[in-house]
């Protein structure tokens, strides 16, 4: 996984083995989850490496690059160990999907 941002803190448990990391201003990733690579930003961008969870805050956007499916909202989740993905959105916007659907 690649994390990039202009400020990226660290937390690490007693032993110094981190267990979250908060990227900042500007903070942009790409991961892979199963197989399949990922891109996207926010504003705020944590990993919790307990929960093994993945969490964009602020203009959060996610690019699933192989098939080009796009998640858009105010706050995205990534939960890697049950595979879940929830897209947030306040102040009652509608979050965004975009899935490009093939003609079979």
């Amino acid at each position: 996984d690649i994390l990039n941002s202009e400020k990226l803190i660290i937390y690490t448990d007693k032993n110094r083995k981190p267990i979250r990391y908060e990227a900042m201003q500007n903070a942009r990733f790409k991961i892979v989850l199963k197989g399949k690579t990922y891109k996207g930003s926010g504003d705020k961008f944590i990993y919790n490496v307990i929960k093994d969870t993945y969490e964009i805050n602020g203009h959060a956007y996610i690019n699933e690059l192989g098939s080009n499916q796009k998640l858009f909202g105010d706050k995205i989740i990534v939960d890697r160990k049950a595979n879940i993905y929830r897209v947030e959105s306040k102040d009652q916007k509608p979050a965004r999907f975009v899935f490009d659907l093939k003609d079979k």
